[in-house]
């Protein structure tokens, strides 16, 4: 659908990740706000808190306001340092792997690189974790 950027969200508890393909970055906040709210009603937890970078996607008046009227805390890392925030960045690499060496291996065409994001997600969401006693999903 025209997507240049991944979005990756990552529960801290579980390990669930969840990726959304995003035609501009600008489109980021209303996303996270669509699921971040998606996951609340599905899971029936309250959000406690969310972490990223700095990156102005997410620093956005619309995310922050949301945010803060449902009293969740917005931890960013310091600039320039992904170690930070290893989590995402691991979730990242874990999702994109399998999609670079799937579109290599294939005849499938390079747009499909999102559609093959999903899945890598999905394989990851219902495969086993280490440290966990049971998958993500």
């Amino acid at each position: 659908d025209g997507s240049k950027y991944l979005l990756v969200m990552v529960d801290d508890h579980s390990r669930y990740i969840v990726v959304r393909g995003l035609v501009r970055k600008a489109d980021a906040p209303d996303l996270v706000v669509s699921l971040l709210t998606l996951m609340e009603t599905t899971t029936g937890h309250t959000l406690r808190a969310v972490r990223s970078d700095r990156g102005t996607e997410f620093l956005a008046r619309r995310l922050q306001d949301y945010l803060a009227s449902k009293g969740v805390t917005h931890q960013t890392s310091a600039p320039y340092t992904p170690q930070q925030n290893g989590v995402a960045e691991r979730s990242v690499r874990t999702v994109m792997e399998p999609v670079r060496t799937v579109l290599s291996e294939t005849l499938l065409p390079h747009s499909l690189w999102e559609e093959a994001a999903e899945s890598s997600a999905y394989v990851h969401n219902v495969g086993p974790v280490r440290g966990l006693t049971t998958t993500p999903w």
